[in-house]
């Protein structure tokens, strides 16, 4: 999934909670390929950006902007309290390479992400907006692979827009009751056509035909 986030999109992935000893991690990856680690620990809320460390000294309670859109989102509960150094949590760069692989987790996020109404903080809201914003997010690469597949989600989230559905399980019961009338319809023209063509051959001169 992706998150804009005063309006740059990142694209979120979540991260081993074994490796950085958390209750909940998520790496944010920028489509210049910068990264920034988010972890929700015991002790608190803590990210690796540049600013974090300078926002969290009585500054910012908050955190940094990263925290504050994954907080707002719903991806990690607000944490009172202190919050320890980065580099304290974080740790090495091999623990930061230990991802998660167990897809559900990722489906169990996309899926609560995608039937949610979040703040009004920029996000999108609603299950056609999400699918327009994910779309951005891919355009927003600037390479063919990402113009590719924000044309593709752009498609889907028109058939959104017709159904009108609100859900995924909405949309998908609305298309295969679309596809059923439409097969139907097909069906009874091409019944018509062939009782039609039937009797022309049944009467060539066209006598007796309406």
């Amino acid at each position: 999934m992706s998150l804009f986030i005063n309006g740059t999109a990142h694209h979120v992935r979540p991260l081993s909670t074994d490796a950085l000893t958390a209750i909940k991690a998520f790496r944010l990856r920028k489509f210049d390929g910068t990264e920034y680690d988010i972890a929700h620990t015991v002790h608190g809320i803590m990210c690796d950006c540049p600013d974090f460390t300078f926002k969290r000294e009585g500054i910012e309670p908050a955190g940094c902007k990263h925290i504050e859109a994954l907080v707002a989102c719903g991806l990690i509960e607000p944490k009172l309290g202190e919050v320890p150094a980065a580099e304290t949590i974080l740790g090495t760069p091999n623990h930061r390479e230990k991802e998660t692989t167990d897809q559900t987790v990722v489906t169990a996020i996309i899926k609560e992400q995608a039937q949610s109404v979040v703040p009004a903080n920029g996000q999108p809201t609603t299950f056609l907006e999400i699918v327009e914003h994910e779309a951005l997010g891919y355009r927003a690469w600037g390479t063919m692979v990402g113009g590719f597949l924000g044309e593709q989600l752009g498609r889907i989230a028109q058939l959104i827009r017709w159904t009108g559905a609100r859900t995924p399980e909405e949309h998908d019961d609305r298309m295969e009751i679309y596809d059923r009338e439409l097969r139907d319809r097909h069906y009874e023209q091409g019944y018509q056509d062939g009782l039609e063509a039937g009797r022309r051959e049944a009467c060539p001169c066209r006598h007796g035909l309406d």
